[in-house]
């Protein structure tokens, strides 16, 4: 079984935080979001939470590739690497 394609993306409400695909259905993958309908967490940490979920799809792809250019020798110097690895951290850091 595969999961979901990405990019997924954040939706917000003022008690959750939703992640869903972005193409697509737009399905919902996850919500943070407790019984009661309250956050089950503090507000920021759910925020961090939902954009570590939502780069899943991307991080995933950086361990792929990395294996790839780990197994045909490709890693030392390699600065294609580098650039996905800043661009996936500033990703779930939630910086541009």
């Amino acid at each position: 079984m595969s999961h979901t394609p990405g990019p997924w993306e954040i939706t917000t409400a003022p008690q959750w935080y939703s992640v869903s695909e972005v193409k697509g259905e737009r399905r919902t993958i996850c919500r943070l979001i407790d019984r009661e309908g309250q956050l089950p967490i503090e507000y920021q940490e759910a925020e961090a939470n939902a954009r570590l979920i939502a780069a899943a799809p991307e991080l995933l792809e950086i361990v792929k590739a990395w294996e790839t250019w780990r197994e045909n020798g490709m890693l030392k110097g390699n600065r294609p690497i580098a650039e996905v690895c800043q661009h996936a951290i500033a990703h779930v850091e939630g910086r541009p």
